[in-house]
C-alpha cells in the first residue's frame, strides 16, 4: 500500500485538529450539544475523496456526514440508506490475478488505491473529530455526541425553550448584516433536528427589528429595503 495513501490518514487528522470546536465550560447545555454537532457535521460534509456509495447521491456529495449523524438522521436528511462502514482494505486488490490483463490490472490498481485512500481519510478524520470532542480513545464521534444527547443534554421542554430563546440573540453591529442573516438561516435549519420550529415570518420580523434597533440605517433606507 503506497505511503502516500497511509499519509492521507495523518493529513485528515491534522486538518480537523487545526479547526478546534467550541470550548465547553462546566456542564454542557443543549445549545452546546447542537453547536458541537453542527461543527462536526459541517466538517464531515466537506471531506473529499470518499468512495463509499452512501457518501453521495445524484446531486450532492456528503463526505462522511453519515458518521456524525448516524443512519436514521442521515436517511431523514438525504434519503440515503447507509450501510456499515467498510473494514480496512487489503493492501492489494484481491480480485487481481496472474490472468488479469495489463491494462485491466492498471485500472483496478488505480481504483483500489482510491478505496484505500478513502479508508485512511475516514479513519484520520474520525480520530480528529473524537480528539476535538474528548480525550477518550476508542470511541466514535457519533458515540460521543449520543452520550451528550442522552446523558447530559436531554431534549426536554426546558431545553427546547432555551434553544428558542437563544435563537433570538441580538445582532452584534460589529458583525456584517449578511453574517447575521446567515446565522439566523443556519440556526433555523439546525433547530429542526431538535423539534424546534422558527417560522419564516418570525425570523424576518426579528431580522427587521434588529436592523431598526441598531440605528445603523435611517428611516428611508429601511423603507427602501423593505
Amino acid at each position: 500500500m503506497p505511503s502516500t495513501t497511509k499519509q492521507a490518514k495523518t493529513t485528515a487528522w491534522e486538518a480537523v485538529r487545526a479547526t478546534p470546536f467550541i470550548r465547553i465550560h462546566g456542564r454542557p447545555t443543549r445549545r452546546d450539544y447542537e453547536m458541537l454537532k453542527e461543527e462536526a457535521a459541517t466538517l464531515a460534509s466537506q471531506v473529499e475523496d470518499i468512495t463509499y456509495t452512501w457518501s453521495r447521491d445524484m446531486n450532492d456529495n456528503y463526505g462522511l456526514l453519515a458518521e456524525i449523524l448516524g443512519a436514521d438522521e442521515y436517511y431523514d436528511l438525504t434519503g440515503i440508506d447507509t450501510s456499515a462502514p467498510p473494514g480496512k482494505p487489503a493492501s492489494y486488490d484481491p480480485t487481481i490475478t496472474n490472468a488479469t490483463l495489463t491494462h485491466e490490472r492498471k485500472r483496478r490498481e488505480e481504483e483500489w488505491e482510491l478505496v484505500c485512500t478513502a479508508w485512511f481519510i475516514s479513519k484520520g478524520f474520525l480520530r480528529g473529530v473524537a480528539d476535538n470532542l474528548t480525550a477518550y480513545r476508542n470511541v466514535t464521534p457519533f458515540q460521543i455526541l449520543e452520550h451528550l444527547n442522552e446523558r447530559w443534554c436531554p431534549l426536554n421542554v426546558q431545553a427546547k425553550k432555551v434553544l428558542k430563546q437563544q435563537y433570538y440573540s441580538e445582532w452584534d453591529p460589529d458583525k456584517h448584516l449578511t453574517a447575521f442573516g446567515k446565522r439566523l438561516d443556519d440556526d433555523q435549519r439546525a433547530l429542526i433536528r431538535s423539534d424546534v420550529t422558527i417560522a419564516d415570518d418570525d425570523k424576518l420580523q426579528f431580522y427587521l427589528e434588529e436592523m431598526y434597533d441598531s440605528n445603523h440605517f435611517n428611516k428611508q433606507e429601511m423603507l427602501t429595503w423593505e
